[in-house]
């Protein structure tokens, strides 16, 4: 990277004064690095996000206010925002940025409002929907857990083992 600097530096000096183009590159340099500053910015924001994913609820929490108080109410850092929570499916993530935007900039959040959330996943097939629901449940989250059975159930309705699980996990209704 210094070569090519160095080469391009030569070559504008045969065209202009060594002074001339020192300037033109400090110049160029005051220019970029605002563009610099937020791509740096939008990088830690979609980190924070892909962090959420995981993090345990007293980390989410602090995540949470971090990555909202790096955004800030800059239109550009909360789009981005938006775009990584739905990228990693953090619904609350996208929902608190689109509020935020719409106070900061209201055509771009009806917009993004607009393209509405991703689909939510499904299990690709049942057994990986029978191990999701498995940890759902041992980790207490049951309602979590019913509502990705019911959307297995959806996409697979004859499948033994969700039947079992359905018929293990919803308690029978008395008629």
């Amino acid at each position: 990277m210094g070569r090519i600097f160095g080469d391009l530096y030569t070559f504008l000096i045969i065209f202009l004064p060594w002074k001339v183009v020192l300037g033109l590159g400090v110049a160029l340099a005051l220019v970029a690095l605002p563009f610099w500053y937020e791509n740096v910015r939008e990088k830690q924001l979609r980190g924070s996000v892909r962090r959420l994913v995981r993090a345990e609820q007293d980390e989410r929490v602090r995540l949470l206010g971090e990555t909202f108080e790096l955004a800030g109410t800059r239109a550009s850092r909360l789009v981005r925002l938006v775009d990584a929570g739905r990228h990693y499916d953090q619904r609350d993530v996208v929902e608190r940025a689109l509020t935020v935007l719409a106070e900061v900039d209201p055509p771009n959040a009806r917009r993004l409002r607009a393209m509405g959330a991703p689909p939510k996943r499904t299990g690709r097939d049942p057994l990986e929907t029978v191990v999701r629901v498995e940890a759902l449940l041992s980790e207490g989250l049951d309602e979590r857990a019913r509502e990705l059975l019911a959307e297995s159930l959806a996409d697979h309705p004859a499948d033994p083992e969700l039947l079992a699980l359905r018929g293990r996990l919803l308690p029978p209704t008395e008629t």
